[in-house]
């Protein structure tokens, strides 16, 4: 192994050495209101119902009787 080779894996295995992910099973908290803790999970959650509400509010509006493209899909579900 020549110097440079050496140089590289030390440098290579110190930045891996500074780098720690560790993947937890619970949910961790993000911040609090009053007594209730808001987890990374909670504010997920939160999240995506937003995004599927606003997305059926606004094709909700677009709803007719006799159903075309898209609708269909929708009404076969």
């Amino acid at each position: 192994m020549t110097k440079t080779e050496n140089d590289q894996n030390i440098n290579h295995g110190e930045s891996q050495a500074e780098v720690s992910h560790e993947a937890t099973l619970y949910a961790e908290p993000i911040f609090r209101v009053g007594n209730f803790s808001v987890t990374n999970s909670l504010l997920n959650s939160w999240v995506a119902v937003f995004i599927l509400v606003v997305f059926f509010i606004l094709v909700g509006k677009k709803v007719a009787k006799i159903p075309k493209g898209a609708q269909n899909i929708f009404e076969i579900i």
